[in-house]
């Protein structure tokens, strides 16, 4: 039988195939390094994102762990320490609760985008996913706990008369109760209960506010390190 390719067709055919074997190939390497660009730079954006979020974080517990709950515990001794004179300040600090707004969208967004796989360092890869999904996870249990407190507190002084309500801002709303009504306050020993449980569940938040509060310079210098590379 006549052979109808000759050599010069076989040699053209194979160099065809190799080419189109090897654009395939090319396309799809070059895909996977635009990919990984923009993987290192979505990674690159969350870090930045984070570090945003660090130092809000880090502002937020100073300020609430200096003044707020400090001035929560030592208001609720005041109160029921008849020795004192009583002051407006101390139901104006008690009657309130911690809040903790979420503050962790460029994490998300690095878990979501399977970004935080291409951090190279490992040991920030491992302390960033503490940081948020255990620290910060005992932090968002010890706000809800706070508001619980917070609720059984108020289900008990509503019990006593009030006189009138001042609202102001920045500083602490004001409740006003005749005399009458603040002794009585001060030697229900129900309200005295819930608010020294309370007073355990606060010192408990401060610790993991202090504890979060702590990591934070870490985490920073682990993430600059990072951005560097």
């Amino acid at each position: 039988m006549k052979n109808f390719f000759t050599k010069k067709d076989i040699i053209k055919y194979l160099f065809e195939t190799f080419v189109i074997i090897f654009s395939v190939t090319a396309s799809f390497y070059i895909q996977d390094l635009v990919n990984y660009k923009n993987t290192i730079e979505f990674k690159n954006k969350g870090l930045e994102g984070v570090l945003l979020e660090l130092t809000s974080d880090s502002l937020l517990y100073e300020s609430d762990l200096v003044d707020f709950n400090r001035k929560r515990m030592e208001y609720i001794d005041s109160l029921f320490d008849n020795e004192k004179t009583y002051k407006l300040d101390y139901l104006s600090y008690i009657w309130g609760d911690y809040i903790h707004f979420e503050n962790k969208r460029y994490f998300d967004g690095l878990i979501s985008t399977g970004s935080i796989d291409y951090i190279s360092n490992v040991e920030l890869q491992t302390k960033l996913t503490n940081y948020y999904n255990i620290v910060y996870g005992f932090n968002e249990q010890g706000v809800k706990n706070d508001s619980e407190y917070l609720k059984l507190f108020i289900n008990r002084i509503v019990n006593f008369k009030m006189d009138s309500v001042k609202y102001e801002w920045p500083t602490a709303t004001k409740y006003f109760f005749n005399s009458t009504e603040i002794e009585k306050i001060r030697n229900d020993e129900k309200l005295k209960s819930i608010c020294f449980a309370w007073k355990m569940q606060i010192s408990e938040l401060v610790k993991r506010l202090n504890l979060a509060q702590e990591r934070i310079p870490e985490l920073k210098r682990l993430i600059h390190s990072e951005l560097k590379n």
